[in-house]
């Protein structure tokens, strides 16, 4: 058992979060697969198009694997850049999200301490609770993992753990909605050192002032207007180049792509880093006519259009790296 021992409550992995045991079977059970992600799909028809291209990505991983080693010992290599470019496999992705991050050692290198954590937060109220109450019921309210009490609760502890650990930070909104996919790939504990992972040492000021986020917007806008004026004085005309951009940057495009596609990213975000989100931001308006042509009556359709330019060409661009 890996659970957590806390004032006789033991707490084991379950559905990709770590739930009390006393809560029924039925409740805990992984509808998905046996690995302990909400968010993987284990048991479909195995001759489906999409599960065949599953197989080949788990096997090209296994040949890696055993060519360069697994888990912290593994060669980086420039297959490894290919194979992460190609979508990691939905049964590798937390695993590898862990080892690419850095969160992995993290970790390893503080067992129980998210346990702790979670206990002393436990019954706290202030700002930053008040915020994570308000935003957990729109996190990803889509995705049957937080239609009910157990994935909410998981999101919940994961949230306010956080807070408690970084005051300076505490919560800001777009962290619910990275959280909630981290917890899809694995349990509580892995969701959280990911989270510390993003927060403090991939997307450093992200979070907290936001300066570094809004330094960065205000190039992108910078770049649109000197390299795509057509599109930027349609998108300036919108009123929306401020407000959706800073959405893309602070939630990873979470919020914006369709969900295989922004798995994708964040695969390719924690293999590389910041530049990732460089490079997919710059080439946004690939598409710049279709999202030009639309109609300033849907400003949100503005927005899923060029949304939708990312990913058609972020492998591309990535590649070139």
């Amino acid at each position: 058992d890996q659970g957590i021992r806390r004032s006789g409550t033991s707490l084991k992995p379950s559905f990709g979060y770590i739930v009390p045991t006393n809560v029924p079977e039925r409740a805990t059970s992984n509808p998905y697969n046996s690995r302990g992600g909400a968010g993987r799909r284990g048991d479909a028809d195995p001759s489906s198009v999409p599960q065949m291209k599953e197989r080949m990505k788990e096997e090209a991983w296994n040949i890696h694997f055993s060519e360069f080693g697994r888990g912290v010992c593994m060669y980086r290599t420039s297959r490894t850049r290919e194979l992460v470019l190609n979508g990691i496999p939905e049964r590798l992705r937390g695993e590898l999200w862990l080892l690419f991050s850095g969160a992995q050692n993290e970790m390893a290198s503080h067992p129980g301490y998210y346990g702790d954590l979670v206990e002393q937060a436990t019954g706290l109220c202030s700002l930053a609770t008040e915020e994570i109450e308000r935003d957990l019921h729109r996190s990803m309210p889509e995705h049957r993992a937080f239609q009910n009490e157990t994935g909410i609760a998981a999101l919940r502890r994961v949230l306010t753990a956080y807070a408690h650990r970084n005051p300076n930070i505490g919560y800001c909104q777009a962290m619910n909605i990275v959280t909630s996919v981290l917890l899809l790939y694995g349990t509580e504990e892995e969701a959280f050192w990911l989270l510390v992972a993003l927060c403090e040492r991939m997307l450093p000021d992200y979070y907290n002032t936001r300066v570094v986020a809004l330094v960065d917007q205000a190039v992108f806008e910078e770049l649109t207007r000197a390299f795509l004026p057509p599109l930027y004085d349609h998108m300036q005309a919108l009123g929306v180049i401020t407000t959706i951009s800073l959405s893309w940057f602070l939630t990873l495009f979470l919020s914006v792509m369709p969900f295989d596609s922004a798995v994708l990213l964040v695969d390719c975000f924690f293999y590389e880093g910041i530049k990732v989100i460089f490079q997919v931001r710059s080439r946004m308006t690939l598409r710049r006519r279709s999202t030009s042509s639309t109609s300033s009556r849907h400003p949100m359709r503005s927005e899923s259009l060029a949304a939708c330019a990312l990913m058609s060409s972020s492998r591309c661009v990535l590649s070139r790296g």
